[in-house]
């Protein structure tokens, strides 16, 4: 398994991510951006397949969001909404209601 994410594009323009760094994959239509505590970067993979590549470490929140697993903290709810609170991330995240029962379970809190 990879220990970083690197960008494909022009060697000069290069730039990676290490996977310990990494909070949170976020896809934006052809493009995912990988973000982690010294910032963010584009990959050009598939979503899928980054979640196929490194499925035990990270969560689907959405379908457009991937979260590391270690780094979710609690899902909170603000009316008919789901948003998850992701260590080294400002804010929250939404977590859509598809994934709510399932990041619930994989954070130990009753659904």
């Amino acid at each position: 398994m990879r220990e970083e994410l690197t960008t494909s594009g022009n060697t000069l323009k290069r730039s990676s991510i290490k996977l310990a760094d990494l909070t949170h994959l976020q896809a934006d239509s052809k493009y995912v951006e990988a973000h982690g505590a010294g910032g963010s970067i584009l990959l050009d993979e598939p979503l899928v397949a980054l979640e196929r590549e490194f499925g035990d470490t990270l969560l689907r929140i959405h379908r457009s969001t991937l979260v590391v697993r270690s780094k979710a903290i609690e899902v909170e709810r603000h009316g008919e909404h789901h948003y998850l609170h992701v260590e080294g991330v400002i804010g929250t995240l939404k977590v859509s209601r598809r994934y709510v029962a399932k990041v619930r379970q994989q954070l130990s809190v009753p659904a």
